[in-house]
Order: structure tokens, then sequence, then C-alpha cells
């Protein structure tokens, strides 16, 4: 997964690269085409060399701009959504965008391959219009890869935090944490995750986990405890406690420095 994610950031930027030097070349053509305009000589085909050059440009940019949340985006309703529903909801954004660039990149593949078998030209330069058609496909692609690794690893540690839920309604958190963690940490850690947020969130995980019903182990252990109160009053009481634990740990995953800042000072 981190060879994948590499090779995807390293290819992502020299996409970039090849669009920077396409806005060059287009910002040098467009002048040099209005200078030749004044003496009556323009240069032929450059309209289509701007729209050319445009579409390597908005499609080899795409990917590197997605890397680096670099897009325009309205939060004005999201931003007021409750952190699990944020969470969720940028994950399942992140395979809709996924799909959806995939789709672009099969179909400018397709379109492509038909303008290569018609010999499809542009108008006034005669020049094959495929290798463009193929070059959105490949700009196409490099999107749909960074956002699918962005669903990835959205889905795997939302599924690790669920799983950690519900062995927590059924064992010992210690016995939990020791079962799991070989298993898990592996994983966490090659997605590019923080051991110590890892951590604190497991432990977080953990204690919510002893206390969420039906089962909620250490609301046994107090029940048997205080013997003169009703067990649905534990677990409401616990209730309480749950809640601060969830936005505890909603904290943590929207802003991991929480977790991380005194262990960095130690470095």
């Amino acid at each position: 997964m981190v060879r994948l994610e590499r090779a995807v950031t390293v290819t992502s930027r020299w996409f970039n690269y090849t669009a920077c030097l396409a806005v060059v070349v287009m910002m040098l053509l467009s002048c040099a085409d209005v200078a030749m305009r004044l003496f009556g000589v323009p240069i032929p085909g450059a309209y289509e060399m701007v729209g050319f050059l445009g579409a390597v440009i908005v499609s080899f940019a795409l990917a590197y701009t997605s890397l680096q949340q670099g897009h325009a985006a309205v939060e004005v309703i999201f931003a007021k959504l409750p952190a699990r529903v944020q969470y969720f909801a940028e994950a399942g954004g992140n395979l809709a965008g996924a799909t959806l660039f995939a789709l672009i990149a099969w179909q400018s593949l397709a379109y492509g391959t038909d303008l290569r078998h018609s010999g499809g030209v542009s108008l006034t330069l005669q020049m094959p219009v495929y290798p463009f058609a193929y070059g959105i496909a490949l700009g196409s692609v490099m999107p749909a890869l960074v956002l699918l690794i962005d669903f990835i690893r959205s889905f795997i540690i939302g599924l690790i935090i669920l799983v950690y839920l519900v062995l927590g309604c059924l064992m010992d958190s210690l016995a939990m944490i020791v079962l799991t963690i070989p298993i898990f940490f592996p994983v966490v850690t090659t997605l590019g995750y923080d051991p110590i947020w890892f951590g604190v969130i497991i432990v977080l995980v953990t204690e919510m986990g002893v206390i969420t019903p039906p089962v909620g182990i250490n609301v046994y252990v107090v029940a048997g405890v205080a013997r003169d109160v009703p067990l649905h009053i534990i677990f409401k009481g616990a209730t309480h406690l749950l809640m601060a634990l969830l936005v505890t740990a909603a904290l943590l995953i929207l802003f991991p420095q929480i977790a991380t800042f005194l262990p960095s000072l130690m470095k």
C-alpha cells in the first residue's frame, strides 16, 4: 500500500509538471499569436492548440490537486455535521469521486479508440485528436487512484474501530488488545498512520467497548459491586461517559496533532 501511494504521489507530481509546462506553452503561444496578429500574420491553428493544451492542463493537474487537497470546497453545511457523519461522508465522497474519474477514464479511452480507428483530426492543423483523448483518460486514472487510496485508508481505520467496539462488548480490554494489535498494527503503520495516535485511539475505543450495551463488561462489574442499583440505571449513567469518549475519539480523528504534539517535542 505504501509503495502504491508513493508511486501515485510521484506520478501525480510529474503529471503536474507536465500541466505547468502546458500552461507556459499556452501562454507563449497566445502572446505570440496576439503579437503576430498586429502584423496581419496570425499563427495558424493557435485556437486549436490552446484547446488541446487546456485539456492537458485540466486532466494532468487533477491528481496532484486532489493529493494536496487543493480543490475549492464549500463546507458551510458539511462543517455543521457531527464528526462521525463527516467521517463517513468524506469516505463516501472519495469512493464516489474515484468511481466518477474511473468512468471518465474508461469513456475517454473508448472515445480515443474510436477516433483512432475513424481517423479523426482537427479542422485547421489536421492533427490526430485521439492522443489527447488518451491523455484525458490517463489523467483521469490518477485522481481515481488518489481518491481510492484515501477511501481505503478511511474504510480500513473505520473497520478497525468497529471491530474494537464489537469485541469490547464481549471480552476484557487487555485480552482484546493483545489479540488484535499484532494484526492491526502493521496494517495501520503501512497506511501511514502515526503509531502513537493509533495507540491513543485504541485505548479510547476499547474503553468505549467495555461500557457499550448490550454486554458492556465494565457495566456488569459495577452492577456486581453496587447490587442495589438496577442495571439499566448503570447503563444510563455510562452513556454520558460513552458520549464523552466518542467526542474525544472524533476530535483525535479530525485533529491527530492532539495526540502527537507532545511526543513530537521529545524527538
